[in-house]
């Protein structure tokens, strides 16, 4: 009993020991890059974040704009919400965005879910 007890510890004492290095907190150049905001994040307001709505952005030639916008509202709604939405419409009707910007010819607003970001695809 003392030894299948003692192996018990040792293997917990082990995991506990591999998890603390695991998390080390070393990041490389790639990691820090997609990580980093790329807007500079604005403090919290005293009302709830779902009345904090994202006006979508003027339309832009590439739309980069318009993409990191919507992939911002997206993010922060799946955050909050813990789901993905089914489409952006669930985002607007949730109150984080004010509105939809229009979509080049030919194509329409879709969310990449492995990502969880906006993406332009193909009507």
């Amino acid at each position: 009993m003392k030894k299948t007890k003692l192996n018990f510890l040792t293997y917990l004492a082990l995991a506990g020991v591999a998890l603390a290095l695991s998390a080390c907190g070393k990041r490389d150049a790639a990691m820090e890059t997609a990580l980093a905001p790329s807007v500079t994040p604005e403090p919290r307001a005293s009302t709830p974040a779902a009345t904090q709505q994202i006006a979508p952005p003027a339309a832009t030639a590439d739309n980069t704009t318009d993409l990191t916008t919507l992939t911002q509202a997206l993010r922060r709604y799946s955050m909050e919400r813990r789901k993905v939405p089914a489409d952006l419409n669930e985002v607007i009707a949730a109150g984080y965005l004010k509105g939809m910007p229009a979509a080049p010819a030919g194509k329409k607003f879709g969310i990449n879910t492995k990502r969880l970001e906006v993406i332009l695809v193909n009507q």
